[in-house]
């Protein structure tokens, strides 16, 4: 299950992703760099609340919690790769598919669930054409469009049909031994995605306000508004939903299986 998503070490046998999650630490290094005083800042105030703004979602007159840029070298690393992960899963599972065997046909495996999106599946194909080609400038651009579409979007009542969904699911259960992570530990994973899939947002508004196609900030508030909020049937809304109820289960005592 786990070997879904092991990033690959070298581009010999997937050379397409290995280049896509390349380009992906690129943008991850830019979209950062924007977070800090200087020339090249764009993260304002407004723009941290705004990236927050579902932390006030479930509690009224809660204290403004701002989106926090500001991480140790190995978070930044271990977050990163839970977007590295995931994208290796979706790439695997999602967009080539056949990735994992059952012992009948009676059995069912994720790529059973997943449904990729019609936009989605039109990112995947941009983003692996640009690959080929290595068109890196293309990439970058294909990269950040993809993981866009894979985080924005509604699922109705099928939840596991999106891949970031899929993924994350995946991330509950401890590789070594079978067994759920413990509450706490889930939480802290669901964390990382959560405030990677905050700067990937801030990214790609800061880069659509470059190409003259919007306010950073209109742009923010537009999707945090609409995909990053616990009342919505969005991958973002489940997951900051399943983190509500890890704060309520790590209180109680819960079995490893």
């Amino acid at each position: 299950m786990h070997a879904a998503f092991i990033v690959p070490r070298t581009a010999a046998s997937e050379p397409e992703l290995f280049l896509m999650l390349e380009v992906m630490d690129e943008i991850f290094v830019t979209a950062h760099g924007w977070c800090f005083d200087g020339p090249d800042c764009m993260l304002t105030w407004p723009r941290q609340l705004a990236l927050s703004r579902f932390h006030t979602a479930a509690a009224l007159g809660q204290k403004i919690r701002a989106f926090d840029p500001k991480k140790e070298p190995q978070t930044l690393k271990i977050n990163f790769g839970y977007w590295k992960q995931f994208l290796t899963y979706s790439y695997r599972v999602a967009y080539r598919g056949n990735h994992f065997t059952t012992a009948g046909d009676d059995q069912r495996t994720p790529e059973s669930y997943i449904q990729l999106t019609g936009a989605q599946e039109k990112a995947w194909a941009a983003a692996f054409q640009s690959a080929v080609e290595q068109d890196r400038p293309a990439l970058r651009d294909a990269m950040s469009v993809l993981s866009m579409t894979l985080m924005c979007h509604e699922f109705g009542g099928h939840r596991y049909s999106s891949p970031l969904l899929s993924f994350c699911a995946m991330l509950s259960v401890k590789p070594s031994t079978k067994t759920w992570k413990e509450p706490g530990n889930y939480n802290s994973c669901l964390s990382g995605v959560i405030w990677v899939v905050q700067l990937i947002i801030f990214h790609a508004s800061v880069c659509l306000e470059k190409a003259e196609l919007g306010r950073t900030l209109e742009r923010i508030e537009q999707y945090c508004g609409q995909f990053l909020r616990p009342d919505t049937e969005t991958p973002m809304g489940e997951i900051l939903g399943w983190r509500l109820l890890l704060f309520a289960v790590s209180k109680e005592a819960v079995g490893p299986h």
